[in-house]
């Protein structure tokens, strides 16, 4: 039984950072290319998701350095993520020209996911 838990453990462990690692080297890949711009649609006005991405930024601990445009920047133990947002009716699109994971140039999605799941919630809690 415990060699059984062991490998179902280490399968597991595996398919988790085989994940994270896809991901990582999809923003490396896309930093190569110069393709360091994301865009996420929603369902809001430019008012409402200013705010949203504010709150998400501050959530997520990024530091904000300038409000009009958003500028912001997060370090951290790996990550030195740099973004500009241009916010529109229904779209954020993000440039995160300069980022670095590890020291190596990357487009860091795994951090805009995170800032866009933190954006919907914010917006779904304001409509409340």
């Amino acid at each position: 039984m415990k060699k059984l838990i062991s490998i179902l453990s280490l399968a597991l462990c595996a398919a988790f950072f085989g994940c994270n690692t896809g991901t990582t080297q999809l923003g490396y890949e896309l930093a190569q290319q110069n393709k360091y711009e994301k865009a996420y649609e929603y369902q809001a006005s430019k008012d409402d998701l200013n705010k949203a991405l504010l709150y998400a930024l501050d959530y997520r601990e990024w530091k904000i350095e300038s409000k009009s445009p958003i500028r912001a920047s997060l370090a951290t133990r790996n990550y030195d993520a740099k973004l500009k947002a241009e916010v529109s009716d229904n779209m954020i699109k993000f440039d995160t020209t300069g980022s670095k994971f590890e020291g190596k140039d990357i487009v860091p999605l795994r951090l805009l996911d995170y800032l866009n799941k933190s954006v919907k919630q914010n917006l779904r809690e304001s409509k409340k």
